[in-house]
């Protein structure tokens, strides 16, 4: 379910991820994707997988024929292209003109001077958050049985550095799922979530009785002091879920039952 629900907003185009995927600071498209299951804790990731046009199926293949839990890079896209998945074409246009604007205004050199322009950068996300691809798509989902899933896929950031890692890649940061404890999937500036472990944490925060939105809620307040775009969608191990951010005036999302329609909104869940 939360694969084919990533496969989907990947390829809708309109997000930070799969189609949508924003240029790091080389001009370049790199992508990640992480997928976990709450029952068995086992997990499957790629890192800085390129020219692959769905790597969520490449993560799941990960976790279920290989000894691995990450492969990242050139191999990553080699074994990919071993089980036939299919390639990615070409670069999002609005993306690219978006980089290219972006490198214009931070005025970057050849010699990727990213790191002394963060303050910057930083700035302009804060006032332009909807510029810069931090729009990663997440699922998180129960079964009938109790099995809890969560899975992530990223573009990463615009005018990131080449061979950045961002929190999709490690269990327990951009997404984590456990029967015993719930299921959360999150977006924002990844380092952040890395630093205070975000999909764990929420995790931890709902065993001791908080609601998803209170949990997420908790952290995202967290992130705000720090000034850093953050969102998380949660749920328990008894199927309530919630959600809170900070990074948009919205962020869009989507509620499915067995034998339901879907329900999207844009509001924030109790």
């Amino acid at each position: 379910m939360v694969q084919a629900a990533i496969r989907s907003l990947k390829d809708d185009g309109h997000y930070g991820a799969g189609a949508g995927s924003p240029l790091g600071v080389d001009g370049k498209v790199s992508l990640t994707a992480n997928i976990m299951d709450g029952k068995t804790l086992n997990s499957g990731g790629v890192v800085l997988i390129t020219g692959v046009k769905n790597p969520i199926f490449v993560a799941r293949k990960v976790m279920e024929a290989t000894d691995n839990r990450i492969l990242a890079g050139e191999f990553a896209t080699q074994f990919a292209h071993a089980f036939g998945f299919e390639d990615r074409e070409g670069v999002n246009a609005a993306r690219f003109r978006e980089y290219k604007a972006l490198k214009e205004q931070l005025k970057l050199s050849q010699q990727l001077d990213y790191l002394v322009k963060w303050p910057k950068l930083r700035e302009l996300i804060r006032k332009n958050p909807k510029l810069f691809g931090l729009d990663t798509v997440g699922a998180v989902t129960i079964d009938r049985h109790g099995n809890m899933a969560a899975a992530g896929s990223s573009g990463g950031l615009t005018l990131q550095l080449p061979g950045r890692i961002n929190d999709l890649a490690i269990i327990g940061a951009g997404i984590f799922a456990d029967n015993k404890l719930g299921a959360v999937a999150v977006t924002g500036l990844g380092e952040f979530s890395i630093k205070y472990g975000v999909a764990r944490e929420v995790c931890r925060l709902m065993k001791t009785g908080l609601s998803p939105r209170s949990a997420a809620s908790k952290i995202v307040k967290i992130a705000t002091k720090e000034d850093v775009p953050l969102g998380v969608i949660a749920m328990t191990r008894n199927g309530t879920w919630g959600l809170d951010w900070n990074s948009l005036p919205v962020m869009a999302h989507c509620h499915l039952t067995e034998g339901g329609q879907p329900e999207f909104d844009l509001k924030r869940r109790t």
